[in-house]
């Protein structure tokens, strides 16, 4: 329910707080006095298209804060599931700043988001219906959902939603293992030449660097030996290292007669003359073992060659093409089942495909035997607001399956007789067409999850006795909902549970919008008002007291 509108600087309206209450609210004023502009900022507030030329003049922006309460359980969900944090108490607050600039800045319960998102939630919220109305009636793409409300089909729609959603999940999975299995015997052949080539490649890791060390030693074994023997004899020949060294310590040897240290010195030089000795036995030994050999080069190259060939193919070292090789196994498995989960997707898949078919009917009997009832409840709702001679069908059309099922539906109508029947949304006049949404509405009042309906100028081309079964017909509405109206004629004022007048001053040559919520005496005075259009006597006021009596109002 829409408690509370707080209007600031839109159009003609500086200021204004208007708190509705449940049942009927009524907005009547004068032509001009701004009715529309409160219309047009609740449009506003639940996401509908604006502009910055709604703005007040002279001003940098425009606000409208709405308050909602005893909203659904419908609405709170949607609101946690965008993430947007609850109110305590339930309520819901949604707010619009329109700037200057064109930018908007939108809240619901302070919290900033999107327009569009505004507009989902102002879509739970609000339905507002007028003369050239272009919500959820006049579009045939949400009939269904009205049909599937009365016949309380949500548990069953779910249910069908759940089975498509996995029927086509599995049809994915089932065209990809087609695609595998007519790329299979190609890739599996390559597969397994692959890994056979690897496995009897035998390689392991670090070879190639291993190799490439033995390349270099072959290739350059005449200097490396030529090196070797030339450090081996600087060590080793006479008048060498060795030498000179054991000459110190024989020197040393004497000294130490007379001198304790020199005696640690000598030690330190013997265990050198003992290690020099081992590297030149280890340097011999090198020598003897660089055996330089033109087949084993060619071997080292031939393999070096035959692993770049491995690498490029399948991994840039041993380690990558290994990988490769145990990726590959268990490619080869998966392949070689290809066949045997093709076959459970097969019957899976069937399954599914009867599920969803036997659904889909259970969803078409359920809506047509709704939908028959739901068109009689509207003939007869048509029939009490002075046109009993409009017919009122659901036409269902059968359609490829989707999200909704195999029904495609719409409202059709046929005002007067002798015509055939046609799209609502292509053949009712205006104040037909406000008649025609006050019926449905009726009928759908009391599975419709929206609790506020606001009809803007419903009486437009309505007169005489119809008018009157308009206001009761509001009335009765207002029972289930809280519903708003803004009209031009008495006896539907007359039958507000609260009223309130919008009227047009201009101070300082600008132009101001006030709402009132009238008493008892200032309603009398507007509905005569209403009557009159032009001085109002006493006979015209007792007139209207009586009007306000007769609606059982007072």
């Amino acid at each position: 329910m829409l408690q509370k509108l707080i209007i600031n600087n839109i159009a003609v309206i500086e200021n204004a707080q208007i708190e509705f209450e449940k049942g009927l609210n009524i907005l009547t004023g004068e032509t001009g006095s701004g009715k529309s502009i409160i219309i047009d900022s609740i449009n506003a507030v639940i996401g509908e298209r604006t502009s910055k030329e709604i703005i007040r003049s002279g001003c940098h922006e425009g606000k409208v804060f709405a308050l909602f309460s005893c909203v659904g359980e419908n609405v709170l969900r949607f609101i946690a599931d965008k993430g947007i944090p609850l109110n305590d108490d339930d309520t819901v607050t949604v707010a619009r700043t329109i700037n200057a600039s064109g930018k908007n800045n939108c809240r619901i319960n302070s919290f900033p988001v999107s327009v569009s998102t505004l507009k989902e939630i102002g879509f739970e919220l609000i339905n507002i219906h007028g003369q050239h109305d272009s919500q959820a009636l006049l579009r045939s793409e949400t009939h269904c959902s009205f049909i599937d409300s009365l016949a309380g089909n949500e548990l069953l729609r779910n249910e069908y939603k759940e089975a498509l959603r996995s029927l086509i999940k599995t049809k994915k999975e089932l065209y990809s293992l087609y695609d595998i299995r007519d790329e299979k015997s190609k890739k599996l052949d390559y597969l397994l030449f692959s890994v056979d080539e690897i496995k009897n490649a035998d390689i392991k890791p670090g070879e190639s660097e291993k190799l490439n060390k033995e390349k270099t030693i072959l290739e350059n074994s005449r200097k490396i030996i030529s090196s070797l023997s030339e450090v081996r004899d600087t060590l080793k020949k006479d008048d060498g290292v060795i030498d000179a060294l054991q000459l110190s310590a024989a020197v040393l040897t004497k000294l130490s007669a007379v001198m304790d240290e020199c005696e640690s010195f000598n030690e330190i030089i013997l265990n050198s003359v003992t290690e020099l000795s081992g590297v030149t036995s280890a340097i011999d030994t090198l020598i003897e073992n660089i055996d330089y050999s033109t087949e084993r080069l060619f071997q080292i190259n031939e393999r070096l060659d035959f692993l770049y060939s491995l690498f490029y193919k399948y991994g840039s070292d041993e380690k990558a093409v290994l990988e490769y090789y145990n990726g590959a196994l268990e490619e080869i498995e998966t392949l070689n089942n290809t066949d045997g989960s093709i076959s459970l997707l097969e019957n899976r898949m069937y399954d599914l495909s009867s599920k969803v078919k036997d659904l889909s009917s259970k969803l078409t009997l359920n809506r047509k035997e709704s939908a028959e009832k739901f068109a009689h409840s509207v003939c007869a709702e048509l029939k009490a607001l002075d046109m009993p001679d409009a017919a009122f069908e659901v036409i269902f059309k059968s359609i490829p399956l989707n999200s909704n099922g195999g029904d495609d539906v719409e409202f059709y109508i046929n005002i007067n007789p002798g015509q055939e029947l046609k799209p609502l949304c292509k053949t009712a006049s205006g104040g037909e067409l406000s008649r025609i949404m006050l019926a449905i509405k009726n009928v759908l009042s009391k599975t419709d999850p929206v609790s506020t309906l606001i009809f803007d100028e419903i009486d437009t081309g309505v007169s005489g006795s119809a008018a009157g079964k308009i206001a009761d017909k509001l009335h009765m509405l207002s029972q289930d909902k809280q519903v708003i109206c803004v009209t031009h004629l008495a006896l539907i004022a007359a039958k507000a549970d609260v009223h309130f007048n919008i009227s047009k001053t201009v101070e300082n040559n600008c132009a101001k919008t006030n709402v009132k919520k009238l008493d008892r005496s200032e309603r009398i005075a507007e509905i005569a008002r209403i009557n009159v259009g032009g001085d109002i006597s006493e006979t015209h006021l007792k007139s209207a007291e009586e009007m306000l009596f007769n609606s059982h109002q007072i």
